[in-house]
């Protein structure tokens, strides 16, 4: 497939539009794809359970078959101190894996095929890496166990500073134990790898992509050509590998309607800046 047929997809929630609005949005503006990622992170595990409970997941399939918006993935919830698959506390581990594998069963019944996870919360001492990627690891097992019964493919995110998965290295250690775990590629976290490196080394397990730009210090999650990334050389190393799911943008300040703000952005906006990325190549 050539890139510029790949769907573009974007990371969705429904915290200050309803879901017919945003599927709506979305249908107008071309994006054919959809991960749901509702904004219950950072907030405790009894918030994320509140979150997600209150999502009438029915009307999302229901809207997702009308509007022709595909299902694609699903993120499941991450917060440091409580919904942590690494954490070094039993406790707490064994309440994410839990989560996240009840979540697993409701959204396969709706239709999503993938379901990204974050392997760990963050910061990680250097004296407790080790321990924290052994319980990582182990968790994941677990809950890929469920993704398997489903017929979800769990695709772990790389992520930033002191995350677990920072580099090819480690995000290969954290979805060894299984090969039908996968990776979702998150371009705007490599703060110490480059793209070409990491695609070489991991492109074999890139399941799904969260797509966006920023400045190679930190994560900024803009919209493609706002930031440093050479889209052209990503595009290119996609191809090269095969990829052939979603171009799913996970950027910030996306806004439904022509009125906006300054930095914000339409779909229509994004849209056509993924039409000029994945046609670069």
């Amino acid at each position: 497939m050539s890139m510029d047929k790949l769907k573009v997809g974007l990371s969705c929630h429904f915290t200050d539009r309803t879901p017919a609005e945003v599927f709506g949005s979305c249908q107008e503006a071309g994006i054919s794809a959809m991960e749901l990622s509702p904004l219950y992170n950072s907030n405790g595990i009894e918030y994320a359970k509140d979150v997600f409970s209150s999502l009438d997941l029915m009307e999302i399939k229901k809207l997702s078959i009308k509007t022709g918006v595909e299902l694609w993935s699903y993120h499941l919830p991450f917060c440091d101190e409580e919904i942590n698959p690494a954490i070094l506390q039993a406790t707490i581990r064994r309440q994410t894996i839990e989560l996240d594998k009840m979540i697993i069963e409701k959204v396969a019944n709706i239709g999503v095929k993938v379901v990204v996870i974050h392997g760990s919360g963050e910061p990680i001492e250097a004296e407790k890496r080790a321990d924290s990627l052994k319980y990582a690891t182990e968790s994941i097992y677990e809950i890929n166990e469920k993704a398997k019964e489903y017929g979800v493919v769990l695709a772990v995110e790389n992520l930033p500073r002191t995350c677990l998965g920072r580099d090819s290295d480690e995000i290969l250690k954290l979805t060894e134990s299984d090969q039908n775990i996968k990776i979702c590629f998150d371009v705007n976290h490599l703060l110490t790898q480059s793209h070409r490196e990491f695609v070489k080394n991991v492109g074999h397990k890139i399941a799904t992509l969260h797509i966006s730009d920023y400045d190679f210090i930190d994560e900024c999650h803009l919209p493609p050509g706002r930031g440093k990334i050479d889209w052209a050389e990503l595009v290119g190393l996609l191809k090269d590998i095969g990829y052939n799911g979603p171009f799913m943008n996970e950027v910030s300040g996306v806004v439904v309607g022509p009125d906006k703000n300054k930095g914000l952005i339409t779909f229509e906006e994004l849209k056509k800046i993924n039409d000029r990325v994945l046609g670069c190549v």
